[in-house]
């Protein structure tokens, strides 16, 4: 290496915690600096140092001057007199540099601080600054040293004491060399005495791998002043003391504590010194769901870490944007109730604790019906559900009526409007589908069957009707159809429509229902006009004509007489009404009058305003008997 007594360097070299380099410093230029304390790590020792000169050496572009003879000490004039020290300060601050040195080298420079009778003083006694007009590759190696390159033509380096008015004073010229070099041959000054080891500083803490993380998570301290013996530093989050599972004397690894949660305050100890704390927040943590789907009221409980064991309420739980109620806490679980308002279908669970919040466990919200707005109702008739689970956008409810699927007009979380959907029909169970989850309670809503219209407002008995409507059952036996007191036969039957007999009701106006299950739809008029079908007496016929002998009895068939009330049939005979007197069957029995005219008459039945069809009978000659003798 080439040695050199005119190398001088301008370094800029934050000695915070680090070994200060070494340079003279009397004690009267210091009485009124004021100082903070900082800690500094043991001094590494430099290979062959040499010690500085006590005048500044110019520098020769041309020449090298020789080395100085040995360490003298030069003045510091105080740049703050006004501020007054913490406590006296060294008298000698020394620079030491290794014996030789090649211009653009890197060079350890190793700083220590003495009082006046030479002996090592306290690092949190003092605390330096380095400046520099012109710092090259300034950089601190893993043993805390401070390095910098060290280049001709510079011939001065100055120091700062912090707390003062920052003005910079040179101190001396950085001279080194070894035996041998130029400059005239000058010896090389004694070297100094060998650095002492100075006691730990107070560590320093200046930053955490993460500000935030889990339970059981592993974090990485950055600082000053660490033991490298992980046993011998303490590292606690807030009063739990954490695992430390690696160290250097700038770095601590360690474990996140089990149990913490929210913010904790992290601070290092080394030797019975603390160091300030910095702040680290717990993240909440879910592990398990004690169930995968629920109905809103349902209580669940959550598994985890990072819990406020201290109060249920510090802990926000909330499916999606909707908060549930914690009703119990530990640092590892939480027992809450599922939101009633919550949306349906899968939400995302999650925990906030402090400002952190965990990640998502799905948990999917089940509807539940609690009430329709009314228990039977007709096709197209608006129907409310209430209840909880729902979605709030229609589409993503399916309502059902047995297998067929209604529409949907309005939702909100706990209720939906819709109409009873066509072709439904009896006792339904009305389910609602959201998410994947469906309802498994049973609600049953009646489909009330509705006549809309019939293919005939009147007819005989017999005659085929068509009813049009909705609510019908497909299964043509699950309709009675009423006309009146009589029902009618069904042939064909779908949801909408109803093939039926007219029955042997009554002639005249009947109201006309369809039953299917427990409901009856609305009634409608069909008239049923009587028929004759028949007049049998013991008066024989002639001419194909019934002879109507006077005072017999005339026994008449047919359809749509009142089988009921007597009187409400009403034989004609021409012109002469004669009331029924008695049944038999389905027929009604009549006393042929005396007073009937001679000859053929017109016979009709009228029932409830209705006549039936004529059938032409004939009166004998008065005084025959047609039977043998004369009545």
């Amino acid at each position: 290496m080439k040695s050199f007594s005119s190398l001088s360097a301008m370094v800029l070299i934050p000695l915070l915690g680090l070994p200060l380099a070494c340079v003279p410093i009397p004690p009267q230029n210091l009485a009124e600096v004021k100082t903070n304390p900082l800690p500094v790590p043991a001094i590494q020792k430099p290979l062959s140092p040499r010690s500085v000169s006590s005048q500044p050496q110019q520098p020769s572009p041309q020449t090298e001057p020789p080395l100085p003879p040995k360490q003298v000490t030069q003045p510091i004039p105080s740049s703050s007199p006004s501020v007054a020290p913490k406590k006296p300060l060294a008298s000698f601050l020394e620079l030491i540099v290794p014996e030789s040195l090649a211009m653009g080298e890197t060079a350890q420079l190793v700083a220590r601080v003495k009082d006046a009778t030479g002996q090592l003083m306290d690092a949190k006694d003092y605390e330096l600054e380095w400046t520099s007009s012109q710092p090259t590759g300034i950089g601190v190696d893993a043993a805390g040293r401070a390095t910098g390159k060290i280049n001709y033509g510079f011939s001065d380096i100055y120091v700062h004491v912090v707390g003062t008015t920052l003005v910079t004073h040179k101190i001396i010229s950085l001279v080194g060399g070894s035996s041998g070099g130029g400059g005239g041959g000058a010896a090389a000054p004694p070297p100094p005495p060998p650095p002492v080891a100075l006691a730990p500083g107070t560590p320093v803490l200046t930053s955490l791998s993460a500000t935030a993380d889990f339970n059981g998570s592993t974090l990485t301290l950055t600082g000053t002043d660490f033991d490298a013996t992980a046993a011998n530093n303490t590292v606690k989050f807030g009063n739990t003391a954490a695992t430390v599972t690696a160290a250097t004397a700038t770095s601590l690894t360690v474990t996140v504590p089990a149990g913490l949660s929210g913010a904790q305050p992290v601070t290092v100890t080394v030797n019975g010194k603390t160091s300030a704390a910095s702040n680290f927040e717990i993240k909440p943590d879910i592990t398990t769901l004690s169930a995968a789907n629920g109905v809103g009221g349902d209580t669940l409980t959550i598994t985890g870490t990072g819990y406020d064991a201290g109060t249920a309420a510090n802990n926000k739980v909330k499916f999606g944007n909707t908060q549930a109620t914690v009703t119990a806490a530990t640092a590892t679980t939480l027992t809450i109730t599922v939101p009633s308002d919550a949306p349906s279908g899968v939400q995302n669970v999650s925990v906030q604790v402090g400002h952190q919040t965990s990640g998502i466990a799905a948990f999917s919200i089940k509807p539940v019906i609690t009430s329709l707005s009314a228990s039977a109702g007709i096709v197209g008739s608006s129907l409310t559900i209430t209840g909880s689970g729902f979605d709030a956008t229609p589409a993503n409810n399916t309502v059902k009526f047995g297998t067929i699927t209604a529409t949907v007009t309005t939702a909100t979380p706990t209720s939906l409007t819709l109409a009873v959907p066509a072709n439904a029909s009896g006792l339904v169970n009305v389910t609602n589908t959201v998410g994947g989850q469906t309802n498994t309670g049973t609600n049953n809503f009646a489909v009330r069957p509705n006549i809309l219209s019939m293919s005939g407002v009147t007819g005989k008995v017999g005659s085929s009707v068509t009813l049009t409507g909705t609510g019908f059952d497909a299964l043509p036996a699950n309709n009675i159809v009423m006309f009146g007191l009589a029902r009618g036969l069904v042939t064909a039957a779908t949801g909408g429509s109803l093939t039926v007999n007219v029955p042997n009701a009554a002639g005249g106006s009947q109201n006309v229902t369809v039953q299917v299950g427990t409901q009856t739809s609305n009634f409608t008029i069909y008239t049923i006009i009587p028929e004759i079908t028949a007049l049998n007496s013991t008066a024989g016929s002639s001419a194909g004509k019934l002879n109507l002998v006077r005072r017999e009895v005339l026994t008449i068939s047919g359809t749509g007489f009142d089988l009921v009330t007597l009187a409400n049939n009403t034989v004609k005979f021409g012109g002469t009404p004669v009331a029924a007197f008695g049944f038999s069957g389905q027929d009604i029995k009549v006393l042929i009058p005396v007073g009937l005219t001679t000859g053929d008459l017109p016979m009709t039945v009228e029932v409830f305003g209705q006549t039936s069809n004529s059938i032409t009978a004939t009166v004998p000659v008065v005084g025959i008997n047609l039977t043998g003798g004369y009545k």
